[in-house]
């Protein structure tokens, strides 16, 4: 085995003796704070940062979900190059996620199992339901790649390891591995944020609905009462009962001013429901901004906002 690497160490070598790295490739190794083996495991298939067609032309996977890097075996690294501002290190975190990819690859039978067990032992303990949603969809395309991804997202997307063994294993490629956390978690909150401001906006609507719902069945009651008691006012004054009939007017009309009272209540419930409706569609608007900017997938593959 000593062989194989010393085998990969010169194909390496040879790979990158006239490789000259972009200047926005070395920032993305640089801020990542890649250590000289995680940059040589980085640099070694030329990565490179692409539009987005040449990025599905290059990165081509099957499934529904959405990929903003891809590492093809021995061959390259591709990384969608995101220019949302918002989205500020996105870049960053894909680029050390596909590293690790290829430092996975590099991994002998006995280092990967153990590092596989190591990971597994955190992600069943870990209680992120992002991270577990994104493992799940690995794990329904293909199950044999989890353990791949694993040790690419944990490092690259979870502040505590909780595991020195772990740790050390990581800082081969890393100097601060936490830096490139924090960019994990600086654009996936831009995500959180736009997402719940829709779920927000989603409750007060309910809540608003609910409350128009309940006035508009108290006025339809209120209606139907002024109607009957209309009726018995006009058949009062046609049988000329005129003392009974002016006790009643002064009530009837007491209730026809609440009526009103109560419609223009709602109508201005009705309002504010309108205007809260238009808040939540920008609030959908942008955050879908934000899905497109980083959407990979070609059209006929994208699934309607739920």
């Amino acid at each position: 085995m000593l062989f194989i690497w010393r085998q990969d160490d010169v194909i390496d070598w040879w790979l990158l003796r006239d490789y000259d790295p972009p200047a926005e490739i070395v920032e993305l190794a640089e801020n990542t704070t890649m250590t000289d083996l995680g940059e040589r495991y980085f640099y070694v298939y030329q990565p490179q940062l692409l539009d987005r067609e040449t990025f599905r032309q290059q990165c081509i996977v099957a499934e529904k979900s959405i990929v903003l890097g891809c590492y093809v075996s021995r061959q390259g690294i591709y990384i969608y190059d995101v220019t949302d501002e918002q989205l500020a290190g996105i870049r960053e975190v894909t680029a050390a996620h596909e590293m690790l990819h290829v430092a996975y690859e590099r991994l002998n039978t006995a280092e990967r199992e153990r590092i596989d067990e190591l990971n597994l032992a955190i992600y069943d303990q870990l209680d992120n339901e992002r991270i577990k949603r994104t493992i799940q969809a690995y794990r329904d395309r293909d199950p044999n790649i989890v353990a791949n991804e694993l040790h690419s997202v944990l490092p690259t997307e979870v502040r505590e390891l909780d595991n020195p063994e772990l740790e050390e294993y990581y800082a081969q490629y890393f100097d601060d591995r936490l830096a490139v956390v924090e960019y994990s978690e600086q654009y996936a909150s831009v995500f959180d944020e736009a997402r719940q401001r829709v779920e927000q906006l989603d409750e007060q609507l309910k809540q608003q609905r609910d409350e128009i719902d309940t006035l508009q069945t108290t006025l339809d009651n209120q209606a139907s009462s002024l109607e009957a008691e209309r009726s018995r006012l006009n058949q009062l004054f046609e049988d000329e009962q005129f003392e009974e009939y002016n006790e009643g007017v002064s009530t009837f009309n007491a209730n026809v001013q609440s009526y009103n009272e109560t419609v223009n209540r709602l109508r201005s419930l009705i309002d504010r429901y309108n205007r809260l409706v238009a808040e939540r569609n920008d609030a959908v608007v942008a955050f879908e901004s934000l899905t497109t900017s980083i959407d990979t997938r070609p059209p006929d593959t994208i699934d309607p906002l739920q």
